[in-house]
Formats: C-alpha cells, sequence, structure tokens
C-alpha cells in the first residue's frame, strides 16, 4: 500500500513525553475505520538520547509494526533530523510532529483522508496553542475560505510556523536546502523551505497540531531564546538565502518569506534588547540591521511599516531609550 502522509519526529530524551505525542497518533489509528495505519508512515528519529527514549518508543513500535520506524543517530540536533527523514520519508506527503507536542486525533484523520485526494502541493490548517491553562485555535487564514489556492496569487497573513504545514515531499526534496545541524529554530527555516518548494496550498481550518508551551526549557522560552540569541539570528539570514534566491516573478511566496522574516528580525531586535544593559549589545543589535538590510535590500522599511514599534529601535534616540527598553522588556517577559 502507498504510503500517503511521513510523519517525521525528532526525539531527544523525551522518555516522558512519547505517551502524549506517539499516544495521539496511536489514538487516530485505533479510532479509525479504515486501515489509516497501512498509509501511514511515523519516523522517529532518536536524536542521541540518553534516556529511556528508545525503549518507550520501541513499545509503540511492536504495537505498529508496519507504521512505525525508529531509527537512531549521532546527537546533531533537529535540523539534521528533518535531512535523515527526507532521505528516508516514503509518504507522499510529509509532516513534523515535535516529541513534546500532540496531534489531535479527530484532526489527524480528516488531515489523512484529505491529503487522500489532494492535489495541491501543501496543506495548511490552524494549529492550537496548549498553554496547560487553556486552549487556543491560531488561524491566521480565518479570512479565507477552505479550498484551493495558487500560491503566487495568495494573500496570506500572519506567520505560517511548522505547525501548520503538511507538504508534498517531493517538493520538498526539490529545493536541495539542508538544514544546519546543531541549531535551534530550524522548524521555521524548514517552514520557509517548503513554501520555497511549492505553488498551490489546500487551505483547511480543521486544526491538526497541538502545540504544547506548559513544558519547562523549551526552545520558545523568552528566557531560552535570550540565551540562544545568535542561532536565532543565524536563521534569520539562512532564510534571508532562500529568499534572494527565488525569482523576482514569484511574488506570493517572496510576500509569504518576507512576512515570515519580519516576525523573526522584530523577535530578534527583542533578544537583543534583552540579553544585556552592556552597550555591546546595542552595538551589535544595529550592526545586525546594517547587514540584513544589505542582505535583503528595504526591509527594515518594511518592518517599520508593519510594526510601528520598531522605530523605537531604529531611530536616533535608541542609545538613549535602550536601557529604558531594555527595562519595559525584562518587565514584560518576566525575565
Amino acid at each position: 500500500m502507498v504510503k500517503i502522509l511521513t510523519v517525521t519526529m525528532a526525539a531527544y530524551n523525551m522518555e516522558k513525553y512519547l505517551s502524549y505525542s506517539l499516544g495521539s497518533i496511536a489514538a487516530a489509528l485505533d479510532s479509525s475505520d479504515d486501515d489509516l495505519a497501512g498509509k501511514l508512515e511515523v519516523l522517529v528519529i532518536d536524536d542521541g538520547s540518553t534516556d529511556g527514549t528508545l525503549e518507550e518508543a520501541g513499545r509503540f513500535v511492536q504495537r505498529y509494526p508496519h507504521t512505525i520506524r525508529l531509527i537512531h543517530k549521532e546527537n546533531k540536533g533537529y535540523g539534521s533530523v528533518i535531512n535523515r527523514a527526507l532521505c528516508e520519508a516514503r509518504g507522499l506527503f510529509f509532516k513534523l510532529l515535535d516529541a513534546d507536542d500532540e496531534y489531535d486525533a479527530s484532526g489527524f484523520k480528516k488531515l489523512m483522508h484529505r491529503l487522500e485526494h489532494c492535489t495541491q502541493d501543501a496543506v495548511v490548517t490552524p494549529f492550537i496553542k496548549d498553554t496547560g491553562v487553556r486552549r487556543i485555535i491560531k488561524d491566521d487564514r480565518s479570512h479565507l475560505k477552505a479550498g484551493a489556492y495558487d500560491l503566487d496569487t495568495l494573500e496570506m497573513s500572519g506567520m505560517i510556523m511548522m505547525h501548520s504545514l503538511t507538504v508534498r515531499t517531493e517538493c520538498l526534496r526539490k529545493v536541495s536546502h539542508r538544514l544546519p545541524e546543531k541549531c535551534l529554530y530550524t522548524d521555521t527555516e524548514f517552514a520557509a523551505m517548503a513554501l520555497c518548494g511549492i505553488d498551490s496550498v489546500y487551505v483547511s481550518h480543521t486544526p491538526v497540531y497541538i502545540h504544547r508551551l506548559d513544558r519547562p526549557g523549551q526552545s520558545v522560552d523568552i528566557r531560552t531564546m535570550v540565551g540562544h540569541y545568535m542561532e536565532h539570528e543565524r536563521v534569520i539570514f539562512r532564510i534571508c538565502g532562500l529568499y534572494v534566491s527565488l525569482d523576482e516573478r514569484e511574488t506570493g511566496k517572496r510576500d509569504i518569506i518576507m512576512s515570515q522574516l519580519l516576525q523573526m528580525v522584530f523577535t530578534q531586535l527583542k533578544l537583543y534588547y534583552l540579553k544585556s544593559l552592556s552597550r555591546l549589545e546595542f552595538i551589535k543589535s544595529r550592526r545586525f540591521l546594517v547587514r540584513l538590510d544589505k542582505r535583503v535590500p528595504g526591509v527594515i522599511c518594511c518592518l517599520m511599516k508593519k510594526d510601528p514599534r520598531v522605530r523605537f529601535f531604529v531611530s536616533k534616540a535608541a542609545p538613549v531609550l535602550y536601557p529604558f527598553l531594555h527595562f519595559c522588556l525584562r518587565l514584560r517577559y518576566r525575565v
């Protein structure tokens, strides 16, 4: 039977979370009326774990031997897992699931049924943000009717995160872009890479991915981001490379990836201002902006139009405002 979808899970010391992530897929398989297990491939890629991740994943492999594959590799980070998965994947479509996140079982089954008849290059779905206190549906495409769209004529608002994307595997492979090893935030680079390789999308309003934000030490936690701000900056410039590689006639793709870039740049500026009161960090932030504007001319002007608050970061008064903004941001994020 042809595998419709490959789900890739990067697992590094995630023993205690696999019962939720793999358990959510198991719930979809066990409640399905048709042979969902035969149409699905799950790649659990153990990235050099030192806990019981391999053993815990092995329990699910025993239950679904024809669906779940366990791959062990040397620890080289999230990007290396995706690179390996794209070599191994047998599914027509490709989707990510972090080992500490989940799928909504009902939404996942609907996605699988959609993919069986999908002629577009990707399916874009909302996702659910689980704060541990409440669940919020994040649907930046709510203004669009569900259906098929050409990417170059589609106006998409908001940042398209990997949680929302299910992409045709061959479209990812044709981009010929390898993600960096031992670097955080490569999931955002993956999303930009995917957008470079597709020409059409099906927009759905059924949530599939549940993004859990209640685990301490996550890479998206602002404290973690401050500590890894140079990795975040590295990914920004790699996405710049993807952006400038696009043909100028591919206006839809360029607009969407520019939207990704603008959000990341704004976050990066906040990280610089949160990092330290040291004048050196302020100087680094200015150099970052200069390098960025050289790589993608006009990106700073676009950023100021998108969010007027950025004017504080780039104004002549910024050296004076720097301590004030530093304390305001630290108070805002309780860092």
